[in-house]
């Protein structure tokens, strides 16, 4: 996917050089997995982010329950892992968001939702 082109610039010659800026489409997925089933000990988070190219996108992943902010990691060969001691009791809808960087467009993930039924 291509971004709006800058204009020409004209150079001591007098002729134009166009320079067009391309980002790579993305694609994040989150993945929610638990030390024990049903219990929030030990919940990890895994956002995998596909470039859809030969380059592996850099940057940061934001990692959201129910749209609120609860941390950041970096992205490092494709993924992205926030590891968590507690989630709140209940039914928690979580999301990714990568953010993007100079050669990939940002990209967000569906919700995930997990249920917590330890009250911790």
């Amino acid at each position: 996917m291509a971004e709006t082109p800058a204009k020409p610039a004209e150079n001591a010659a007098g002729s134009h050089a166009m320079s067009v800026g391309t980002r790579a489409t993305t694609t994040t997925a989150l993945t929610v997995a638990s030390s024990e089933s049903g219990s929030s000990s030990g919940v990890t988070l895994l956002a995998t982010v596909d470039g859809k190219s030969h380059a592996t996108p850099a940057g940061s992943v934001v990692f959201t329950i129910g749209g609120k902010r609860i941390g950041q990691a970096a992205v490092a060969n494709g993924s992205a892992t926030l590891t968590l001691d507690t989630l709140p009791a209940g039914l928690s809808s979580l999301a990714a968001a990568y953010e993007g960087d100079s050669n990939f467009l940002p990209s967000q993930s569906a919700p995930v939702r997990f249920y917590n039924d330890d009250g911790k």
